[in-house]
């Protein structure tokens, strides 16, 4: 996606990825609650990963609980087989899919979505590198240093960045030119060839998927219904999930809409409410009703994934802007200062000093830097997700 790794890249202290990336896979395995609580015991992942899509996760137990999934129940291709399962949505990827609601072209939408990328995971840096006679463009999934390459995780990864193209632009047929693996070839390549569609080559130097250029300008073909549909279903499980949202209130819909579409620049006042079946007019008289506004919970959904942001990974000022979808990071540092009292900067090393001088990941989320965070959460927030 980016066409230049962010500086902060090799630097970061510990792989992660969102724990919405497991979104589904509980529901497509209906496996005994005691194979997954088994399984991420022994990759020391909590089990509130399943529920809890926002916070931070190893992507080494990330990973291996793939792996002994795969194997404890007899899905070799488990990693290809949940990403087909996905379609058409993908909630795996977050809110990235909704980002076709803006791009005109294939182009355009791997633009956008890179700005997304590094809050989802710094497992891998994902570019397009340009071949020869610029004729042909690799789509690359590059690992940090930090990063245990596993099978389930990369052909997963690939199977989801295939699909999503072709359910962008609705082409099927010659999608790809070859997709590569670095990993050693499967005894059983046919789910391999049932989604790529396309020449595959295993023990290559490179995890990536050769598109020719000229796909690089299709059009994204995605309905109106379908950006609604892909919206709405996102609120939905999120609102399902959540363990934060303890009624039905408008508010609390709105706050879990907002955090669940944040990232991409596709959420505004028109869209949530077409989402929720409300005109803009009525969202906004019921969320008045409620003593809010959509302003308001918008300001305390982005201060609430700032600190989060802050806290838990190491991703630029600039980046993390992108992600709350603000216009540029001096417009982010001067919301965090009326915020906190505080800038940003200060407030990660503050974190980091609660924490031993580590940025936490997910459930490690030391008690001393929860508690600051609570610090600068607005009364006013918790009232509207807890009413």
């Amino acid at each position: 996606m980016a066409r230049n790794a962010p500086d902060s890249f090799t630097s970061i202290e510990r792989s992660y990825i969102k724990a919405g990336a497991f979104c589904g896979l509980a529901e497509l395995l209906e496996a005994d609650r005691g194979v997954f609580e088994a399984t991420f015991q022994e990759v020391g992942l909590s089990l509130a990963a399943l529920t809890e899509p926002d916070q931070y996760v190893s992507v080494q137990s990330f990973g291996a609980a793939l792996q002994r999934l795969a194997v404890r129940l007899d899905k070799p291709s488990l990693g290809l087989e949940w990403a087909a399962w996905s379609r058409p949505y993908f909630p795996q990827l977050g809110p990235m899919m909704l980002a076709g609601a803006d791009a005109a072209t294939l182009n355009e939408w791997i633009d956008i979505t890179a700005r997304y990328w590094p809050c989802h995971t710094n497992a891998y840096r994902t570019r397009l590198v340009w071949g020869s006679g610029r004729t042909e463009v690799a789509y690359r999934f590059e690992p940090s240093a930090l990063t245990l390459e596993r099978r389930q995780f990369i052909e997963h990864l690939a199977a989801l960045t295939s699909l999503a193209f072709e359910t962008l632009t609705g082409i099927r047929d010659n999608k790809h030119v070859i997709v590569r693996f670095r990993h050693a070839r499967p005894v059983d390549t046919t789910p391999h060839e049932s989604i790529f569609n396309c020449p595959i080559e295993f023990n290559a130097p490179r995890n990536e998927i050769v598109l020719a250029s000229a796909q690089l300008q299709l059009p994204i073909v995605l309905t109106p219904q379908w950006k609604k549909n892909c919206a709405m279903r996102r609120i939905t499980e999120r609102i399902a999930e959540s363990a934060e949202v303890h009624s039905d209130t408008v508010s609390a819909r709105v706050a879990v809409g907002i955090q669940a579409m944040l990232g991409v620049g596709f959420v505004n006042l028109q869209r949530l409410a077409e989402c929720m079946n409300f005109s803009a007019k009525t969202l906004q008289r019921r969320l008045a009703e409620e003593g809010a506004s959509y302003g308001e919970i918008l300001d305390e959904v982005r201060r609430a994934k700032a600190l989060r942001l802050l806290a838990e990974t190491e991703l630029s000022m600039c980046q993390i802007s992108s992600q709350l979808d603000y216009s540029s990071a001096p417009a982010f540092n001067a919301a965090f200062r009326r915020w906190a009292n505080m800038p940003p900067r200060a407030f990660r090393q503050s974190s980091k000093c609660a924490n031993g001088g580590k940025s936490p990941i997910g459930p490690s989320l030391a008690q001393p830097l929860a508690a600051q965070i609570a610090e600068y959460v607005s009364p006013k927030m918790k009232n509207i997700v807890s009413k």
